[in-house]
């Protein structure tokens, strides 16, 4: 498994999406495209297909998106790059819900909440 995979999955447990990994989409025209994952419930109908090449998938975006699929091309992080919950949460966020409404989670409209405000002390 790819460190990519690695940190999908482990950013979908925590936030109990549904995640096939190493996803095979059939365009119809024989042409088979490997995703990393495929995120359920998030960007578009049939969910959120994660790459790490764009040329692959380049001839094929338009067929993808009339599929009913959103996609993603991001970068395979090192082995030394920690799991970020936060940005992943943001990326998910970004993405959007298209799953089930009775099934949305509390997080993805939850206020993001900054880091803690300078605050002056009032004079007296």
């Amino acid at each position: 498994m790819t460190n990519l995979a690695q940190q999908l999955q482990a950013a979908c447990d925590v936030f109990e999406l549904r995640i096939d990994l190493d996803h095979v989409v059939r365009m119809g025209t024989g042409d088979n495209l490997r995703a990393i994952a495929r995120i359920r419930d998030l960007g578009a109908e049939n969910g959120m297909l994660i790459f790490t090449d764009f040329e692959p998938i380049r001839a094929h975006v338009d067929r993808l998106v009339d599929a009913g699929y959103g996609f993603s091309v991001l970068s395979e992080p090192s082995r030394d790059d920690p799991d970020d919950l936060d940005a992943c949460l943001d990326m998910f966020r970004d993405w959007g819900w298209s799953g089930p409404a009775d099934r949305r989670p509390d997080w993805l409209s939850a206020p993001i909440v900054e880091g803690p405000s300078e605050a002056t002390p009032d004079a007296e």
